[in-house]
């Protein structure tokens, strides 16, 4: 059912995302992805080399420019739904989970080219690594969430405060073994 809930959402956005002209942002970093660099004054350079890359691929409209926040949106509601099932939801809560992201603000972050459009599914994909890395003990999914944050230093540097979010969460109501360790419950050998 999570499955349908992503394809209605994605169908409903791609059918109306060339309703209206372009916002100011979009045009920001239209302009940006025509002069790639490794970053910019006031931001990182993923979210205008992904809209660079949609234009080049789909031609250059404002439909073109608004896909990658179309995935990004879709996929964000498919990891909430893998959060609910990892801390223990059967299918019902599953969708209900989709339902509910789906119907936050896609008009936002699904429909325009936004930094908060990657950052969605950025810091859900980091809860779930995170989740999966205290829940299961593997560090495997540790190393998932810094690849995750990387990419999301990336777009935006914002993700630091979900990292102190997550390191005040882990001091305060623990488990406190998950900053002293390497992902696996074994603490950090000495240096001496």
């Amino acid at each position: 059912m999570v499955w349908l809930v992503a394809a209605a959402l994605a169908v409903a956005l791609a059918a109306t995302a060339n309703r209206y002209d372009y916002h100011r942002d979009e045009l920001y970093f239209r302009e940006l992805g025509r002069h790639p660099a490794w970053g910019y004054v006031d931001q990182p350079p993923l979210t205008p080399l992904l809209g660079r890359a949609s234009t080049a691929v789909f031609g250059d409209s404002v439909w073109a420019l608004r896909v990658p926040s179309l995935v990004a949106f879709v996929a964000a509601v498919i990891v909430i739904s893998l959060i609910a099932r990892e801390l223990g939801g059967g299918p019902v809560a599953q969708t209900l989970a989709a339902l509910g992201a789906a119907s936050s603000f896609p008009l936002i972050a699904g429909h325009l080219l936004l930094t908060v459009s990657v950052d969605l599914l950025v810091w859900t994909a980091v809860l779930l690594f995170v989740i999966r890395a205290l829940r299961r003990d593997e560090p495997r999914w540790w190393l998932a969430a810094g690849v995750v944050v990387g990419l999301g230093l990336y777009n935006k540097h914002l993700i630091v405060l979900l990292l102190l979010g997550l390191a005040a969460g882990l001091l305060i109501a623990g488990p406190r073994r998950a900053l002293l360790s390497r992902g696996s419950g074994r603490a950090w050998p000495s240096l001496s």
